[in-house]
C-alpha cells in the first residue's frame, strides 16, 4: 500500500493578520467596505482575506467589537458621570464621538439584523449599568438608549451630506448633536417611556 504524499499550496502564505484585515475594513469605511477592497489595501488576493473572514457579515462583527473597544467606561471618566442626566449626555457624546471615528457606523447599527443591544453590551454597560443603578428599568433604558442611537444617526446622515465637509459642518452638526441630547433629556425628565421591543 502505497502512501501518495499531500500536494503542497503554491505560493507563498500571505503574511497578514485578522487585525490587519479589521484595521483595513474600518480604513475603507465600517458601513460600505467590501472584501475587495480589503485584500487591495492588504494587496492580497480576496482569497486570502477570505480565509480569514469567510463572510462580510464575520467580518462586520469584528469591526462592531473594535469600534465598540473605543468607547471608555464610565468611571474611567474625569468627572465621572453621576446623575442620569450626565450619565445620558455622557452616553450621547460616545455615541457622538463613534459615528465621528467611524463613519457609517450608525448606517451599521440601523441596517443591523439583530436588537439594539448587540450595541450597548458591553461597551455600554457602565452607562446603562449607572442608569438601572439609578433606578431606571432595562426597559427605560433601552428607550433612552434607541433615542440617543437615532440622534446620533440623523446628525450624521447630515454630516455627510454637508457641502463642503469641512470644520464649519463638523461644528454645526456637534452643536445639533448637543441640542438634540438637552431635547432627549427634557423630554425623559417629563417622562421615561419603556420600550419593551
Amino acid at each position: 500500500m502505497s502512501v501518495t504524499p499531500p500536494t503542497r499550496r503554491r505560493g507563498r502564505p500571505a503574511k497578514f493578520s485578522a487585525e490587519d484585515v479589521i484595521r483595513s475594513a474600518l480604513a475603507a469605511g465600517i458601513g460600505s467596505f467590501t472584501q475587495s477592497d480589503v485584500a487591495l489595501e492588504l494587496g492580497v488576493t480576496v482569497q486570502s482575506v477570505y480565509r480569514r473572514f469567510p463572510t462580510r457579515k464575520l467580518l462586520l462583527e469584528a469591526c462592531i467589537d473594535r469600534a465598540l473597544e473605543s468607547v471608555p467606561p464610565a468611571d474611567s471618566l474625569d468627572p465621572a458621570p453621576g446623575t442620569w442626566e450626565e450619565i445620558i449626555g455622557t452616553c450621547a457624546d460616545q455615541w457622538w464621538a463613534l459615528c465621528l471615528r467611524y463613519p457609517g457606523f450608525t448606517t451599521v447599527v440601523t441596517n443591523y439584523d439583530g436588537t439594539l443591544e448587540r450595541f450597548l453590551d458591553p461597551a455600554f454597560n457602565s452607562y446603562t449599568g449607572g442608569l438601572i443603578d439609578l433606578g431606571w428599568s432595562r426597559p427605560q433604558v433601552r428607550f433612552a438608549m434607541s433615542q440617543i442611537e437615532s440622534a446620533a444617526a440623523r446628525v450624521a446622515h447630515y454630516l455627510s451630506q454637508a457641502v463642503p465637509q469641512d470644520e464649519d459642518a463638523l461644528e454645526d452638526a456637534s452643536r445639533q448633536m448637543r441640542q438634540a441630547t438637552d431635547f432627549i433629556v427634557k423630554g425623559l425628565s417629563l417622562s421615561r417611556p419603556e420600550w419593551l421591543l
